[in-house]
């Protein structure tokens, strides 16, 4: 006889390992079709929002090119403007298409800017801006805004004098080959100003200036002649000094500076 104990044992699993998972796919191969067909929509849907985002890139380039090319032109066309006005003397015209051409960040008229401010031409004089002007042409390299910077520098003319600062400034012009810097340098270094004196160094400077027609080096060079180590006044070379640029305001006279 079986008694409700043995009925019991018999009729379930001693040990839970026989169950098997049962995993529910929702709508079976439907399912797995819809998940197919979402997943390629998906892909489709990336690829497009890929071309849609290069599209907005070439486009966005193409605009900054096209900008880039506007502000060059009406950079360019404010300085030719301004140079225009300069040699008409209508100075007050040009100072104002300098002043947009600067703001552009075009170095010559930043330099011509500060001419301007220097002289009193086309707005009233003021050495602080025409140092900051010839300053920031300076920093970009443009050596006639340096070389102005150290005749400022020893006259004192919007800052304190200082002889340190303007050979300084001759130093960085002459070594970019503006000849009127490196016959101040070179004088200066000759004639031991403000420190060490250094003549052989000085003369090589001078002679560089000479080499560029510079009318005070070959006069230096010409009653110096055995310094030097060339001939006097027969050498021929009393000639003219070659003007710095056609285009724009002549640098500052630095005579008083070589004086000194």
């Amino acid at each position: 006889h079986c008694t409700m104990s043995t009925i019991l044992n018999s009729s379930w699993p001693r040990s839970e390992s026989r169950l098997k998972p049962v995993i529910f796919m929702p709508g079976g191969r439907r399912g797995s079709r819809r998940i197919e067909l979402r997943q390629q929509l998906m892909s489709v849907s990336r690829m497009q929002i890929a071309r849609f985002l290069i599209r907005i890139l070439v486009f966005l380039g193409a605009g900054m090119l096209l900008i880039q090319s506007a502000v060059a032109n009406s950079e360019q066309t404010n300085y030719n403007l301004g140079i225009a006005a300069y040699k008409e003397g209508d100075y007050r015209r040009a100072f104002e298409a300098w002043s947009l051409a600067a703001f552009e960040d075009n170095t010559e008229a930043q330099y011509n800017l500060g001419v301007l401010y220097l002289e009193g031409l086309g707005i009233e004089s003021n050495l602080k801006q025409a140092r900051a002007w010839f300053h920031t042409a300076a920093d970009k390299g443009h050596v006639e805004a340096q070389y102005n910077l150290g005749h400022m520098a020893l006259s004192g003319m919007g800052t304190e004098k200082s002889i340190e600062q303007a050979l300084q400034w001759w130093e960085r012009s002459a070594r970019g080959g503006y000849a009127p810097a490196q016959f101040n340098y070179g004088r200066a270094l000759y004639l031991g100003v403000a420190g060490a004196q250094d003549k052989p160094a000085g003369m090589k400077s001078m002679q560089l200036a000479a080499e560029q027609e510079d009318a005070r080096a070959l006069k230096f060079l010409r009653e110096n002649p055995a310094a030097s180590g060339l001939p006097g006044t027969e050498s021929g070379l009393d000639v003219q000094a070659r003007v710095s640029t056609a285009d724009a305001p002549e640098p500052v006279d630095s005579e008083q500076a070589t004086r000194e």
